[in-house]
């Protein structure tokens, strides 16, 4: 293997405050007026059915945040408007904060001069990914960084995952991606055929025994090196 490639939210940095509190404080700012613990539940109602749903082989350029979005309006008894979906998405993003993991500067240090290292990130934010990986002393480990807002295309689609491949000059069988998310990490980069480290933290253990299933990113070193 020569390179590995990592996801940002929830994989490099820990998104802040957690996203169930992000929804809850995203809702009320629309003025949907939902009891907090039904928006809970909600949301995990429209995450299984996302996971449940979701088909990789006929992706198209839609957005998974949006898509989700439109999920957890109709799993709350609500419209499925797409103006409110777009609006809660862009408001969602707007709110997280981040902090580094604490073995994620140890990690990469490990890592660096030893592997082409590279970001790609679904990326919503009006902050730029770059700004954001700078400020908390990470932008200087990566060979390559790319952001969907400056692509076009967000994970799981093949297009971002092709173009970082390129740019780091590395065929899909050479490269590690390390990331969160099942169907944007994990299936995404199966689906180029990268091999995918899933980093499930406080998930339930991964039930795939076909997929590399790690805590946090110090058990990724286990693997790679």
């Amino acid at each position: 293997m020569k390179g590995v490639i990592f996801d940002v939210g929830q994989t490099l940095l820990q998104i802040t405050p957690e996203p169930e509190k992000i929804y809850l404080s995203v809702f009320k700012e629309h003025d949907i007026n939902i009891p907090a613990h039904s928006i809970l539940e909600n949301i995990t109602k429209a995450k299984s059915k996302l996971d449940k749903y979701f088909d990789i082989s006929n992706i198209g350029n839609s957005s998974l945040p949006f898509l989700f979005n439109m999920m957890l309006l109709e799993s709350c008894g609500l419209p499925k408007d797409e103006t409110l979906a777009k609006s809660i998405t862009i408001s969602f993003a707007d709110s997280i904060e981040f902090k580094t993991f604490p073995e994620t500067k140890g990690v990469l240090d490990r890592l660096y001069g030893k592997f082409s290292l590279g970001v790609i990130s679904n990326w919503n934010l009006t902050r730029e990914l770059d700004d954001v990986l700078e400020k908390h002393g990470l932008l200087s480990y990566f060979d390559c960084t790319i952001s969907s807002k400056d692509l076009g295309y967000e994970k799981p689609h093949p297009k971002i995952f092709s173009y970082i491949l390129e740019e780091m000059c590395l065929m899909p069988s050479e490269a590690y991606y390390v990331g969160d998310s099942y169907i944007e990490d994990v299936l995404g980069a199966l689906h180029m055929g990268i091999t995918p480290i899933y980093v499930t933290r406080t998930q339930k253990k991964c039930e795939n025994k076909d997929v590399l299933c790690v805590s946090d990113l110090q058990e990724v070193l286990d693997i790679v090196l």
